[in-house]
């Protein structure tokens, strides 16, 4: 029976959450687990119980105003790249690289413009096969530079057996 008496009482909560019926009471729970309602607070021994913890959840309520637009962001894409053909020291094309020397086999020294720091990584290289006269072959950037200026970006290639080669094309950015 006690267990019935319960069930009614939380289908009558169900109800008044929902339809606002009694906006003011309160369900509240005793120690043996039996839930009723009080028009005010609970009583000494008895703990609140909100309806959301029974699963009950109310009507959806207004949208709320728009908050305040958000600060921009970073720019994105590369501060700074270049396409370089194997055995020159033209690029291909460049954004913020303003020179390119090839001082031995294997390394290449690019020279950022003002405001790109060569000491503060990272920078990236791939090979470009389409620009390369040979196959099987790798790119590095070498940091810190050790063939060439320093402020400079060093770049390495070399062949799959480890010999530095002069017939690799690459791409080097700096995000």
């Amino acid at each position: 029976m006690r267990r019935g008496v319960a069930y009614a009482i939380v289908g009558a909560a169900v109800v008044i959450g929902v339809g606002g019926v009694a906006g003011a009471a309160t369900v509240c729970k005793k120690r043996s687990g039996v839930l009723l309602f009080r028009a005010a607070s609970c009583k000494k021994k008895e703990t609140a119980v909100q309806l959301a913890d029974l699963g009950v959840t109310g009507p959806k309520g207004d949208t709320g105003t728009a908050g305040a637009d958000g600060a921009d962001g970073s720019p994105g894409g590369m501060r700074a790249w270049a396409h370089v053909a194997a055995n020159t020291t033209t690029p291909i094309a460049a954004l913020n690289v303003t020179g390119v020397t090839h001082p031995q086999a294997g390394v290449y020294c690019l020279t950022p413009a003002a405001g790109i720091d060569a000491n503060q990584g990272p920078a990236l290289v791939s090979p470009d096969a389409g620009q390369s006269t040979s196959t099987s072959l790798v790119t590095w950037v070498e940091f810190p530079v050790f063939h060439c200026p320093a402020g400079t970006f060093e770049v390495r290639t070399q062949d799959l057996t480890g010999t530095a080669s002069n017939a690799v094309g690459f791409v080097f950015a700096v995000p």
